[in-house]
């Protein structure tokens, strides 16, 4: 990871997609693990069941790595419809992942909707994905003040 952060920015943009490559980007993805497991109210939630998923279903996954490479080879990977409704490859693993990686790039954009919604647009992503980051940017906010 150390390495990945003297790739090329075109390379770990791309990266964002799939697994994050760089230390910055795992770090904000840890976060929202770290957070979201030190209080689990929203997990439980009728806004984050919509967004993300029910954290309770059982983990199917290996590591990122193996995870992201298995949607590469056997799903079309980012070519594949249903990708465009996750920040990331590895967000589709799970719903832990899924709100994870919404966090990251809320992280990444620093709260700020107008640059999510054109990452997003960037992307060609749905608009589910600008719900799910707005929704960690929300959450982000409201967590400092509990």
């Amino acid at each position: 990871m150390l390495a990945a952060d003297r790739a090329p920015a075109a390379i770990l943009a791309l990266s964002e997609r799939t697994a994050a490559l760089d230390l910055a980007s795992v770090a904000r993805h840890e976060l929202g693990h770290a957070l979201v497991f030190l209080d689990d109210r929203a997990t439980r939630t009728r806004g984050f069941l919509h967004l993300f998923g029910d954290v309770r279903t059982r983990y199917r996954v290996g590591t990122a790595a193996d995870e992201v490479e298995r949607r590469l080879r056997a799903r079309r990977g980012l070519d594949n419809p249903r990708y465009r409704r996750v920040v990331s490859l590895y967000a589709a693993t799970h719903p832990h992942e899924r709100f994870a990686e919404a966090v990251k790039m809320a992280l990444a954009c620093r709260g700020d909707l107008a640059r999510a919604k054109r990452w997003v647009a960037q992307h060609a992503l749905d608009e589910l994905v600008t719900a799910q980051i707005a929704y960690a940017c929300d959450w982000l906010v409201t967590y400092r003040k509990r």
